[in-house]
């Protein structure tokens, strides 16, 4: 009696293994030897495995983007007269109103014009260094007054408009107005410029203005 009891349990078992591997057919075969799914620590018929919930149950927030309407991004320098001269010497610009007679930065301060190209330069060294890996596409520029060796200058840029990773931005470089060469030309350029104020109480002058848009990565 024992030996046909244990022959037809083994028949079932095999029947289980023989169909297609259902989670009926699996547990059926473990239940026909006395071995239900709680043997193997849960419950009967659970078959999926424990796991991390997904980024989707978690209900975890969206990232910020990198780059948003209104953001500004500013950088300052002073040239001295030895980088006016590399600069000069790099593009083969002879124009004497970058040179000093004497060659000496004493006499350069308030004398020698800065390249308004070297202070454009701020523009695509604020975006490679604010958003590394980006592309700077292209720029429009308008000078409107001269900036000499030695003035504090600060170059801005504001978030116009984003199109996916094609970013516009107004672009403005300041110098002080405190400092050589802020005189009648650059105040009548400042105050046809109004609407650009910087906010610091008219104590800057706009240098340079223009937009420009860049594939921010």
């Amino acid at each position: 009696m024992l030996a046909r009891r244990s022959l037809l349990t083994g028949l079932r078992c095999w029947a289980a293994l023989d169909a297609p591997l259902t989670r009926v057919g699996a547990w059926g075969c473990f239940d026909a030897i006395g071995l239900g799914s709680k043997a193997f620590g849960g419950q009967e018929g659970a078959a999926k495995p424990k796991g991390r919930a997904s980024s989707e149950t978690r209900g975890s927030a969206p990232a910020k983007p990198k780059v948003a309407v209104g953001d500004v991004h500013e950088r300052e320098a002073r040239f001295s007269y030895a980088q006016v001269r590399e600069f000069a010497l790099l593009t083969g610009d002879t124009n004497p109103i970058h040179s000093a007679p004497t060659g000496t930065e004493a006499e350069a301060r308030g004398t020698c014009i800065v390249p308004g190209i070297l202070c454009a330069s701020l523009f695509p060294t604020i975006i490679g260094s604010t958003f590394p890996g980006s592309l700077y596409l292209d720029q429009s520029l308008a000078f409107k007054t001269k900036v000499y060796v030695g003035d504090e200058v600060t170059a801005r840029l504001v978030v116009t408009h984003v199109e996916g990773r094609r970013t516009h931005f107004a672009t403005q470089c300041f110098k002080r107005s405190g400092h050589q060469g802020a005189s009648t030309e650059s105040a009548s350029a400042n105050a046809s410029s109004s609407a650009m104020a910087d906010g610091d109480g008219g104590d800057r002058v706009l240098v340079i203005e223009g937009e420009a848009r860049a594939l921010i990565r």
